[in-house]
């Protein structure tokens, strides 16, 4: 038996998931989604879909640390320098 890894999905997984997010919504609501709802699904604007939430979860998470960052620049400008810190 071989061990089990697990870890965060990121972009390079998007189609695989994409493609089993359709496999389960199929499976799951084939006696309740109408013949309409089967004929949109489309594992590929899905695979899109899953992409572009990395996308914008990793910028999130840029602007996030560039917030963090601005702050801490902005803490320090603002904190009164010590005359042995001026001079090295």
């Amino acid at each position: 038996m071989t061990g089990i890894s697990i870890r965060s999905a990121n972009i390079d997984d998007a189609q695989m998931i994409a493609d089993f997010h359709v496999k389960v919504w199929r499976h799951t609501y084939q006696d309740l989604a109408p013949a309409e709802a089967y004929a949109v699904l489309n594992e590929q604007y899905r695979g899109e879909q899953w992409k572009g939430g990395f996308k914008s979860e990793a910028q999130q998470g840029a602007n996030e640390w560039k917030l963090r960052l601005s702050k801490r620049l902005r803490a320090y400008v603002r904190r009164p320098r010590m005359v042995n810190e001026m001079h090295g």
